[in-house]
């Protein structure tokens, strides 16, 4: 990434410094107290899943990488060199729990000494070994009994994501992936059916980028990530990594 004004780092403006840890700082928003738990081996992300607080302590799931080579790889010189194209850098679904000190409103005794914990969540025969720009149904934030994350994956050997896939956190076999030959997914919308009762009744949205170079919206079933429809914009449009689903009357 270009900060202004930022001094070049490690990678880009980030200068990694892995013998420090990731150190993850808890807000209580209502006292204003600080925790800050330092986390080894340290790991690098973009994006966070869920967040929710469980048996005295508060969970985040995210997508995390082993170090910030994901930045490196990703730059302009990287992917239009042929010589220098690699295999994206790994990334999974995983859990970050840290323990709350002298207890929490999450239920459960915490164990202040406890030292915080990083558990991976998602199938890497689905996912590729790649996670990122995830999704959840809106209706279950903060929930800790949600099960979906939705997200971008690879289908390997490949310098940049091309598949999407869901991933089944509560572990119970809800993982699936959809891939179209040459498409690059952007990041999936998930937009709840009005009235459904499951957390997966739903579709996603997600403007890919075509074989040919031209750009689609691309419908897909949330329960078992089929393809309901494939709208092809009439002009190409860059391929970027966020959007947005706004209701009927939701903004302009």
């Amino acid at each position: 990434p270009a900060v202004p004004g930022a001094r070049p780092g490690s990678h880009g403006t980030l200068d990694w410094q892995p013998e420090r840890g990731t150190r993850v700082h808890v807000v209580d928003r209502r006292s204003g107290a600080v925790e800050v738990h330092v986390v080894q081996p340290p790991f690098f992300f973009f994006h966070v899943c869920n967040t929710f607080e469980a048996d005295g302590a508060v969970c985040v799931d995210l997508c995390a990488f082993d170090d910030p080579e994901i930045v490196s790889s990703l730059s302009l010189e990287r992917l239009t060199d042929d010589s220098q194209a690699r295999d994206l850098p790994r990334s999974r679904v995983v859990r970050l729990s840290l323990p709350r000190r002298g207890g929490g409103d999450g239920g459960g005794d915490a164990d202040g000494d406890a030292a915080p914990e990083l558990v991976p969540l998602d199938d890497v025969s689905v996912s590729g070994g790649f996670a990122d720009l995830p999704t959840i149904n809106p209706r279950v934030a903060g929930c800790a009994d949600y099960r979906f994350v939705y997200g971008i994956g690879a289908a390997r050997p490949t310098p940049v994501s091309n598949r999407l896939v869901k991933t089944d956190v509560a572990g119970r076999g809800g993982d699936a992936a959809f891939e179209v030959a040459g498409m690059l997914p952007g990041e999936p919308l998930f937009v709840p059916r009005p009235g459904g009762a499951e957390e997966d009744d739903g579709v996603l949205l997600s403007m890919g980028t075509d074989p040919d170079g031209g750009s689609s919206l691309y419908v897909l079933a949330a329960q078992d990530m089929r393809l309901l429809a494939q709208c092809r914009s009439p002009v190409p449009l860059p391929a970027g990594f966020h959007g947005c689903w706004l209701e009927e009357g939701g903004g302009s």
